[in-house]
């Protein structure tokens, strides 16, 4: 479709698309690696991830399996939140940069 012929909303629509983060591949790679995964979705929430699970890790070794578990499961919801995130984000930045 030519750039002329679309409609400010297909513009960003388009925008949002090319630039987003896959939400599929981010819970993937949170489910497969964890907190490691989760740099995808977020390299912040990714990097806080690891350091709040070696060190508790670290500060409570008979709970480390637990905090282990709880973390994985929190890294894909964390990760799904961070896409979500990210795509609210490129919207508003779309909707700022695209003019009719």
């Amino acid at each position: 479709m030519n750039e002329d012929a679309m409609t400010r909303t297909q513009r960003i629509d388009a925008y949002v698309a090319a630039n987003a983060k896959s939400l599929k591949v981010a819970m993937i790679l949170a489910f497969l690696f964890g907190p490691l995964g989760l740099l995808y979705a977020s390299g912040a929430y990714g990097g806080i991830m690891i350091a709040v699970v070696m060190v508790s890790a670290m500060a409570l070794p008979p709970l480390a399996t637990l905090i282990g578990i709880l973390a994985w499961l929190a890294s894909m919801a964390v990760a799904y939140h961070a896409v979500g995130q990210q795509h609210e984000a490129l919207r508003a930045q779309a909707l700022l940069l695209i003019r009719d």
